[in-house]
């Protein structure tokens, strides 16, 4: 830490600009939730802190890796103070360890937050404001640290950029103003920086006070760069606004943002996350209208839009589908999986006709299908059937064909049906490791008497639809977190309330329990008919529902929400559930054994165990191995770059150029051995500097002062005949060529063998010159400085001597 030293004008005109600059690109993110400044506010106070702590440390001289520090530090004891300071001591100003783990739960449940809301988040989810304070603070502290300390302004737009991508993935967009706003602020930005660069040309850099008859310090105005960096940014700014005019999934210009209510900001509804969109189209405050069907089927419903097949604790959602370019969308579909030739059914038409205010990348589909016919850029997953758009391919007022399957399966079927394949099965059973243990024995309980596992399936449905107590409602909030499905099946207040999300996942998860493969479809429950064969699904159809797997028959539709939105239940599910064909008799003097449930969780589908009979591996030695390489390619990595450095200076075949990568190469191999080199001084001063440096040897190889004199000799070379490669009219010749490279390679022999074998390792392996920037060092007072960077500018040296 060194004197205070005031910052320039410019250094806090890019302070300020900066801070203005990310609080202007994170306006983006007002649409992501409906009371946005819950988070915009407290962000503007961190960035004033930021920006302000920055100035200060960096007045008082402190090195730059403490300043990105410090800065940090400030921010979380800030955040603690305003998400866990009942934790904390001193007023929540001192951090205690029960307010750091009060801190981390309220990320942890602002990412569950985010995870089960969709955009914009409501009101009412109080949780999720912190973790869009925490994200806007990293963006303000990478600006900052990239704009002002490191004074690398060009990459504080990578940051800013990151900022950006939150609304445009949520939304789909951000307003063309704010945009503009926080574009021109970047320019401003960099505008700043380059002034506050060019402002220390001619500065006396080694020493508070300039030399007699030097270069005072001189500011650079912002209004001098303004001209040219105005005509950069505006041409840029909007090149990027109005390109897009040009392109044929733009809205329009004038497109407003996100707005709350029914989706999108011109009253269209957005699919992209099914599961977390379903209450809020339930809750929409007009039914608008989504799809037009045109069928022979005398009782549509059931239209499926997507399957959430993982559960991991916070959410149900979509696994990832591996989708090859082959699987189009335009005829025939693969068989479902697990349907039988045997099993009966009954194929119906559909036409579909999408209203323009309905957006989805899942196309609205019956299932299971025969086939499907879509324009635009449709595919299907072998798996689950449903059908993505691909590229930017959107439902929206699309027309398309369809032909769906009615099946009757025969309860006697799927009674008897035998257990799915392992593959299938274990993925469709997969449970998290934090799931109460309670679930499962209340589930064991509630089908204790179901002799096969689809009569345990239709209990699970009478339960929830009438035995036990389940009141349909949307007042509670929305979400299918463990947290949340362990109040809506437990009996305490406000559990047993909820709507088709929860009595789905739910069922669901219970089912898992009980190692009956299960999921979740999202879409339509039953549409309203206008004309005959004509039917319209509307916001208010929106439906969640679970499927089991039975083979013989596949995905079997469940309905355990109850009758006041789910009028009826499947007719192979009501009535009489037959007994399994062998243990239709049982013998008098024998009885049937009670099943064995055994649950599939994370850990038993990883091999998670640390010894196996049959030889497996231990769950610890593939993350070991990993670890392992990972720090291998660490240590070796930064050695393999500066060897290939320094071969490709040496093999430098640019006449101009080959000079310069010598001189390079000396002062790299300087650098890793902790040798001071000086950026700002000129050729000969570097080069008298440097000979303390090729004092006695010590090395194994070294020669004494008869090497020293040699290296020294090398050193005078090579300075002269780098300044008549820059200086001269003409470029090296060949001979000075090699001559130059010959030099370097002496000069740097020297250098290390006179190092000790403790500076020569960490040169090796941790070579300093791949992050260290060009920056002075601190000079004695008592010598003459050069004021210029070209040969017969330094006062009292002419020559490199010893």
């Amino acid at each position: 830490m060194g004197a205070l030293r005031l910052p320039s004008p410019a250094g806090t005109a890019v302070a300020v600009i900066a801070a203005a600059t990310a609080l202007l690109t994170l306006q983006s993110w007002a649409v992501i939730a409906v009371d946005a400044g819950d988070y915009l506010n407290p962000l503007l106070l961190l960035a004033v802190l930021v920006a302000g702590s920055g100035l200060a440390l960096r007045a008082v001289r402190v090195p730059r890796p403490v300043v990105p520090l410090g800065q940090a530090a400030l921010v979380a004891l800030l955040f603690h103070h305003w998400y866990a300071g009942d934790g904390a001591r001193l007023g929540g100003w001192l951090p205690t360890p029960s307010g750091i783990e009060g801190t981390l739960d309220t990320l942890r449940r602002a990412v569950e937050a985010a995870n089960q809301q969709p955009a914009p988040v409501p009101a009412d989810a109080t949780a999720f404001p912190p973790l869009m304070v925490a994200c806007g603070a990293a963006v303000v502290l990478l600006v900052d640290l990239f704009a002002c300390t490191l004074r690398r302004a060009p990459l504080a737009g990578l940051p800013l950029l990151a900022a950006f991508t939150a609304p445009v993935s949520l939304i789909g967009g951000v307003p063309w103003l704010t945009f503009a706003l926080a574009a021109t602020a970047f320019v401003l930005l960099l505008t700043a920086e380059q002034a506050a660069r060019l402002g220390r040309w001619g500065r006396n850099i080694s020493g508070p006070a300039p030399l007699r008859g030097g270069v005072e310090p001189q500011e650079v105005r912002l209004a001098t760069l303004w001209p040219a960096a105005s005509r950069i940014g505006v041409a840029g700014v909007g090149l990027a606004v109005l390109a897009p005019l040009a392109l044929p999934t733009w809205d329009g210009f004038w497109s407003s943002g996100i707005g709350p209510g029914d989706g999108n900001g011109d009253g269209s509804v957005t699919v992209e996350n099914p599961m977390v969109d379903v209450r809020r189209d339930l809750l929409s405050s007009a039914d608008m209208p989504l799809l037009a069907v045109r069928t022979d089927d005398p009782t549509p419903a059931y239209l499926r839009i997507s399957v959430l097949d993982e559960f991991d604790g916070a959410a149900w959602r979509p696994s990832e589908r591996d989708i090859p370019p082959t699987n189009e969308a335009d005829g025939p579909l693969p068989a479902p999986p697990g349907l039988s030739e045997t099993t009966p059914r009954t194929e119906h038409d559909y036409a579909i006709s999408v209203t323009s205010v309905f957006r989805s990348r899942w196309l609205p589909t019956p299932y299971p299908a025969a086939s499907v016919r879509a324009p635009g850029d449709w595919r299907y997953d072998d798996k689950t059937l449903d059908v993505l758009g691909v590229g930017g391919t959107d439902a929206s007022g699309i027309e398309y064909r369809a032909v769906g399957l009615t099946l009757d399966p025969d309860p006697a079927a799927l009674v008897n049906a035998v257990p799915g394949p392992q593959s299938l099965t274990a993925d469709n059973t997969e449970l998290p490791d934090s799931m109460p243990d309670w679930i499962e024995t209340r589930a064991q309980e509630l089908t204790a008497e179901g002799r096969s596992d689809f009569e345990k399936a239709v209990i699970l449905q009478q339960w929830f639809r009438e035995d036990g107590g389940f009141t349909y409602s949307l007042d509670p909030g929305s979400g299918t977190s463990l947290e949340q499905l362990e109040l809506f099946l437990g009996t305490g207040e406000g559990s047993r309330r909820g709507y088709c999300e929860q009595f789905a996942s739910a069922m669901a998860m219970m089912a898992r329990t009980l190692n009956i493969p299960a999921r979740v479809a999202v879409g339509f429950l039953r549409p309203e008919q206008e004309l005959d064969n004509y039917w319209v699904y509307s916001t208010r159809d929106m439906h969640a529902w679970p499927e089991l797997y039975f083979e013989g028959t596949g995905w079997v539709r469940f309905e355990p929400t109850p009758q006041t939105q789910a009028r009826t239940v499947p007719a192979y599910t009501s009535g009489q559930v037959p007994a399994p064909e062998d243990l239709a008799a049982p013998s008098a003097s024998t009885s049937a054994p009670e099943p064995t449930v055994t649950r599939t969780r994370r850990d038993d589908l990883l091999g998670a165990t640390s010894t196996d009979e049959e030889g497996g591996l231990p769950g610890w030695l593939v993350p070991g191995a990993v670890v392992l390489i990972l720090g291998g390619l660490c240590c070796f990595v930064p050695r393999a770059v500066r060897e290939a450095q320094r071969r490709r200076r040496y093999d430098e075949d640019d006449p101009a150029e080959v000079a310069e990568a010598a001189w390079d190469e000396l002062r790299a191999t300087a650098l890793d051995l902790g040798v001071r080199w000086d950026d700002t001084a000129t050729l000969r001063r570097q080069a008298l500097a440097l000979v303390p440096a090729l004092g006695p040897s010590h090395g194994p190889t070294g020669g004494g002062p008869d090497e020293t004199r040699r290296a020294t000799g090398a050193l005078e070379s090579l300075a002269l005949l780098v300044e008549r490669a820059r200086y001269s009219q003409h470029p090296l010749d060949e001979a000075g060529q090699e001559q130059a490279q010959e030099d370097s390679r002496t000069v740097t022999e020297v250098l290390v063998d006179v190092a000790d074998s403790r500076t020569r390792r960490r040169a090796r392996w941790l070579p300093a010159s791949l992050w260290r920037g060009r920056r002075p060092v601190q000079r004695r007072r008592d010598g003459g400085r050069g004021t210029g960077r070209g040969a017969g500018q330094v006062e009292g040296v002419d020559r490199v001597s010893v």
